[in-house]
């Protein structure tokens, strides 16, 4: 007996896949549309397969089609038999093959697709759908821009504001660059979503989203063994034999183009095999040239010329991306509570934001690095005080366990696989710390091979001559960028590390190792690597540098204390001595437990900064201001309004100026000096009744009156001076304070120092030294 029952007609379902791919749905949320707890009604939909009359009309309903113009009425119930051979190859009876093949394919890509690759550290896998973030697309490559190293190289100011690329550049989502491009070679650094875009493109071409009138082919290459020496349809041709496809039908699809080919990891193939895999690929485009065919590979890996093939550079997260993986990727690892995943991401991204958390941004738009951040973050809710921690993490994945993970065993006769893992980071290291004191972020090859090749010299083989050893620099060079990712080319011979915080960190291990060497005897046994870098304290881009070696150290009690003797010897400075004796002065009459904080406050008042530094030596301070320094703040908020109303009067202006007038209600203040802040206020107030009075009264008695009220507030409070100081003096100030900070931020992070040493920090940090 017949069941009550619909399936769709190969026309029918055609109509069906575009209207599903114009709303860019997934069938999940198809099925929870329906109000299905499963989505297997709707790929049997897609498929062509019986389903229940009324789920077929509602599904064409959601979907805005007439279910009459896609039912294949006359049929109900009819399975999809095997085709039988045909003669004719040009014959077109192919959707029921395609359809036959997807319907039995799905389990097969679902193994192979369905979970995301990336399984370092995670208990379980995760649902690819479930936290894959579009991934775009650079039309034109990188590294063969034709740019000199001045065009990239960054200010200090706006080290961490880019990696190379222009502002603007254009950018496609993969799936749009399918379209226009049929034959496509994607390329991009290690751990920047290659395999899960193809996973992703055979997940969507089988439920219909993306090419869905095709079969998809998802085929790492490293899988091939010896596979290169065969032709490709003949892969081909044993994978759909198993579905019940003869190689007469096998050969009509392919012929039509019904295929999708996803070719994963070509720079995964050994190098022996790999004239022959290209000759095959070539030769499959050539022969079947309406089948799509997209490649991947890393950048920097042994250049193949694909005829036909448009090339494509995989783009770097942008922030939107990086949220939306965030967020996704918090939700799927608390599948039973999902909003406490969403707190989480939320909480993720507000500390990605600090300005102390840049450095981890900056890695977080590579998405297997921010996958390693999420998985940190998630254990504690914050990110690691030592930083090195995570760097020294994100490096090991790059130089050795993104490959193992895989099961990826690189076969290459270059000189890099002689040096041992310790080799190559010494290598990085010396790269990394020569062009960092050099200010140098960008440069050309030519600068880092004399370093590669003196490095070969020394642990080489004595033996080799000059030009051997050039020649394996450029191996060198060329697999560290493949390989590891951690060099890139920017533009034609023209190099950066990938990030600028794996520079930083290379820099810093560099300094660390260069301090474990005895110190000279004429030394009195300080280090010169601590010594080399206290003199840069004062350089606010060196500071993350300074940071992660303090980090490294066992105890950073030797460089701490260079440091401060760097940043002392300023107070030497004639035009700086008052307002540093005024902070000291300060902190003498408030007579607080920490008298440095105090320094800090009076120090950060005069020089328009927050409370960082006072906080940082005594968080009471952030949460309960004392009303002595809370009334010098207030004083200098209104110092700071009366001299924006005399420089630019607006009604708005002098109200808000009256308004801070109004102490008395908040802080206990002496008679006379109340009795004088009064009688100012009663003078602004008699002269600037309106607008126009107001700006006669600012250019009459403005300037008097500002300074009368200076005066007033450093007699009844000494705050308000006038140090007079020049821009480049007061550049130093800021410098000064900046470094105090920068010492406070060292101890946050994890820094292991001597009680003793802390104990000073309370005494001795902003004091003058006599």
């Amino acid at each position: 007996m017949a069941k009550r029952s619909l399936k769709a007609s190969p026309s029918g379902i055609v109509r069906a896949k575009q209207a599903f791919q114009r709303r860019e749905w997934t069938q999940e949320y198809l099925a929870s549309e329906v109000g299905l707890q499963t989505r297997q009604p709707i790929w049997k939909f897609f498929s062509g397969r019986p389903i229940e009359r009324h789920l077929f009309i509602d599904i064409c309903f959601r979907l805005d089609l007439d279910w009459e113009d896609i039912a294949d009425r006359p049929r109900l119930d009819d399975p999809i038999d095997n085709p039988e051979p045909i003669s004719d190859p040009n014959q077109q009876p192919s959707l029921p093959w395609v359809q036959q093949v997807q319907a039995q394919l799905e389990p097969v890509i679902q193994t192979q697709c369905g979970v995301l690759q990336t399984t370092i550290d995670l208990a379980q896998p995760l649902p690819l759908l479930q936290v894959y973030t579009d991934v775009y697309l650079l039309p034109h490559l990188s590294s063969q821009r034709w740019l000199e190293v001045e065009d990239l190289q960054p200010s200090p100011a706006h080290l961490r504001s880019g990696h190379g690329f222009p502002s603007g550049v254009s950018r496609i989502k993969a799936w749009e660059a399918l379209a226009t491009y049929p034959k496509l070679l994607i390329l991009g650094q290690p751990g920047s979503g290659k395999t899960t875009l193809l996973q992703y493109l055979a997940l969507q071409c089988l439920q219909g989203s993306v090419q869905g009138d095709r079969i998809p082919i998802f085929l790492p290459l490293r899988h091939l063994h010896n596979a290169a020496t065969s032709a490709l349809e003949a892969v081909i041709h044993q994978q759909w034999s198993e579905f019940g496809l003869t190689q007469d039908q096998s050969q009509t699809l392919l012929k039509q183009g019904k295929a999708l080919l996803l070719l994963d990891g070509l720079d995964e193939v050994n190098p022996a095999e790999q004239d022959l895999l290209h000759y095959q690929i070539q030769k499959f485009a050539d022969t079947y040239h309406q089948v799509l065919i997209v490649i991947t590979s890393r950048l920097a890996a042994r250049e193949h010329s694909f005829q036909g093939f448009a090339r494509m550079e995989v783009a770097d997260f942008d922030p939107s991306q990086i949220t939306s993986f965030v967020h996704k990727w918090f939700v799927a690892m608390n599948p039973t509570a999902p909003e406490v995943g969403t707190a989480r991401a939320t909480q993720f991204l507000e500390q990605l934001q600090r300005r102390e958390n840049q450095p981890i941004l900056e890695l977080a738009v590579t998405p297997i690095l921010l996958h390693l951040a999420c998985l940190v973050f998630q254990e504690r809710g914050a990110f690691p005080k030592k930083r090195s921690q995570l760097y020294q993490s994100s490096l090991d994945i790059l130089l050795v366990r993104w490959d193992s993970a895989r099961g990826i065993q690189r076969q290459t006769g270059d000189s890099l696989f002689h040096l041992s893992l310790a080799d190559r980071i010494t290598l990085l290291s010396q790269m990394a710390a020569t062009m960092f004191e050099q200010g140098r972020y960008f440069f050309d090859k030519a600068e880092v091979l004399p370093l590669i090749v003196a490095h070969l010299a020394t642990h080489g083989d004595g033996n080799l001559d000059p030009e051997t050893l050039w020649q394996a620099g450029e191996d060198i060079l060329r697999t560290i960028a493949c390989h590891h990712g951690l060099l890139i080319e920017r533009a034609r011979d023209v190099y950066s590390f990938s990030h600028l915080t794996f520079q930083e960190y290379l820099t810093a291990r560099r300094s660390f190792i260069n301090s474990l060497a005895p110190a000279p005897s004429e030394s009195n046994g300080k280090s010169p690597a601590w010594l080399a870098l206290s003199h840069h304290v004062l350089e606010p881009h060196w500071h993350e540098v300074i940071a992660l070696t303090a980090e490294l150290l066992p105890g950073a009690d030797p460089l701490i204390e260079a440091m401060i003797s760097q940043i002392e010897d300023l107070t030497t400075a004639p035009a700086l001595q008052p307002l540093l004796h005024w902070a000291q002065r300060k902190a003498v009459v408030i007579d607080r437990s920490h008298p440095a904080a105090v320094r800090a406050f009076y120090l950060s008042l005069a020089l328009g900064q927050g409370l960082d530094l006072a906080s940082a030596l005594d968080p009471h301070l952030a949460m309960d201001l004392p009303s002595d320094l809370a009334l010098d703040r207030a004083l200098m908020h209104l110092l700071s309004l009366a001299k924006a109303l005399v420089i630019a009067p607006t009604i708005e202006q002098s109200l808000s100026l009256c308004f801070a007038f109004d102490l008395e209600q908040r802080f206990s203040i002496a008679a006379q000096f109340s009795q004088e802040l009064q009688t100012l206020r009663d003078d602004l107030m008699t002269g600037t009744p309106n607008e126009p009075s107001l700006q006669v009264w600012c250019e009459e008695a403005g300037g008097p009156w500002l300074e009368q009220l200076r005066q007033t507030l450093i007699t009844g409070r000494d705050v308000g001076h006038d140090w007079q100081l020049t821009p480049s003096q007061w550049e130093q100030m800021q410098g000064y304070y900046q470094a105090n900070l920068f010492i406070m931020q060292c101890l946050s992070r994890g820094v292991r120092i001597t009680p003793a040493l802390q104990g000073k920090l309370t005494q001795r940090l902003l004091q003058i030294q006599v």
